[in-house]
């Protein structure tokens, strides 16, 4: 180990961060929220920045930029759900739960419909039924 690495080392105690003041937050965030809220003395309808960029994209989206409208899109509508996969996951274990309590009740003598087992499962977890029906 090098002599700088140790003395960077024993610099800060034990629970201290090496660099207490940190990268400042949202630098960037800040620094665009400001040159997008400016307006631009060359646009002849003073709009701002963030009006010219809007319509920019729109204009794009318009002409069948397929980024541009689904980032408009997902800018106005909101990102679709990323849950979808988990939700069908879960679906085929609850399914394959079902369908093993249907065997095993068929395997004692006894009759059990989809829709009590369904019924049974959903009182140990209540999202059974909303996802599978």
């Amino acid at each position: 180990m090098g002599r700088l690495r140790r003395q960077l080392i024993r610099a800060s105690s034990r629970g201290q961060s090496g660099n207490p003041s940190g990268r400042p937050r949202a630098v960037l965030s800040q620094a665009l929220r400001v040159a997008i809220a400016r307006f631009d003395p060359a646009d002849p309808l003073a709009r701002p920045n963030a009006q010219r960029i809007a319509d920019k994209l729109v204009a794009l989206a318009v002409a069948g930029n397929l980024e541009a409208i689904k980032l408009a899109f997902d800018r106005v509508e909101g990102k679709p759900r990323q849950s979808i996969s988990l939700m069908v996951d879960q679906r085929d274990k609850y399914e394959h739960v079902i369908a093993r309590m249907i065997e095993q009740a068929a395997a004692e003598n006894r009759v059990m419909t989809r829709e009590t087992a369904i019924a049974a499962l959903s009182l140990f977890r209540p999202e059974v039924s909303e996802l599978i029906h």
